[in-house]
């Protein structure tokens, strides 16, 4: 799996010929999208016509063999965090959450290999993830520390397969 980063909330996942978009923010990179992925809930149609499904709420989907959990939170009720599975690796997308979650939401999380999300160290260390993987922040440096990291070295994109992800252990890369 390949993971880059697009700027504000801007995700993208490819495995093979399979692409997840979570939170676009620019139209013309829906044209090969299979999935779209909206972490808050989209008050009018998508303006993109196009063969992919769009997800913006809670539910269970599949396509081209990546399947999708959406959860709603019951503190932000416009929002939606998902889980898939893709390319052999359970995944959790967190979007742009502000506050840490509870242990309700949280049970659906805790085999996830991969965590896109803020940085938000107390639910980090509940899930447990093999790689955490966040976008770039000011201010790390708390939360480093409360993971047991000095710093996170910006990288362009990540590649990642299921063979080397180590089950114990919070390997944290930061995406620029």
């Amino acid at each position: 799996m390949i993971i880059t980063y697009h700027g504000e909330n801007y995700f993208k996942l490819q495995a093979g010929n399979t692409t997840v978009l979570i939170n676009p923010t620019n139209l013309r990179s829906f044209r090969g999208a299979d999935l779209v992925l909206e972490s808050e809930r989209m008050d009018k149609p998508n303006p993109v016509e196009g063969d992919f499904l769009a997800v913006d709420s809670p539910g269970e989907y599949e396509v081209k063999g990546v399947r999708v959990s959406g959860f709603n939170i019951p503190e932000e009720a416009q929002k939606t965090i998902y889980r898939l599975e893709m390319d052999e690796m359970r995944v959790g997308i967190f979007g742009n959450l502000k506050n840490d979650l509870g242990p309700k939401i949280l049970e659906n999380f805790f085999r996830v290999d991969v965590l896109i999300a803020p940085p938000l160290s107390k639910t980090v260390k509940q899930i447990e993830p093999s790689l955490f993987v966040m976008a770039p922040e000011k201010n790390l440096k708390n939360f480093l520390k409360d993971l047991g990291r000095d710093k996170c070295e910006t990288e362009e994109k990540i590649v990642v397969k299921k063979k080397d992800l180590k089950p114990k252990g919070i390997v944290v890369r930061c995406l620029k």
